[in-house]
């Protein structure tokens, strides 16, 4: 498991260290297309380099299909549904901490 969040109020257990919890990565695709049919709402948000991280995603199981992630734009925080990462998965999350 990952080492215990300091910035946790939940005895060290955070989103940092969930094993749901994954990086959200910009596309230089993105910002392209327009939203609601107006070009004054073409959304920029996650435009950019593919190696340039615009955010977090929890990828738990909400909806017994599995086929949806909650965006967040700040990487602590606790819910319910938290399960510590075992070593294997901390070691091929790709996390740099």
């Amino acid at each position: 498991m990952k080492e215990k969040c300091e910035k946790s109020v939940f005895s060290g257990e955070c989103c940092c260290n969930c094993k749901y919890q994954k990086k959200l990565m910009c596309h230089p695709w993105n910002g392209n297309n327009v939203a609601y049919g107006f070009v004054k709402d073409k959304i920029q948000f996650g435009k950019g380099s593919i190696s340039t991280q615009c955010g977090w995603v929890c990828t738990v199981d909400i909806n017994e299909k599995n086929d949806s992630a909650i965006f967040y734009d700040f990487e602590h925080g606790m819910c319910e549904m938290h399960e510590p990462r075992t070593n294997f998965e901390t070691l091929n999350n790709n996390k740099s901490k």
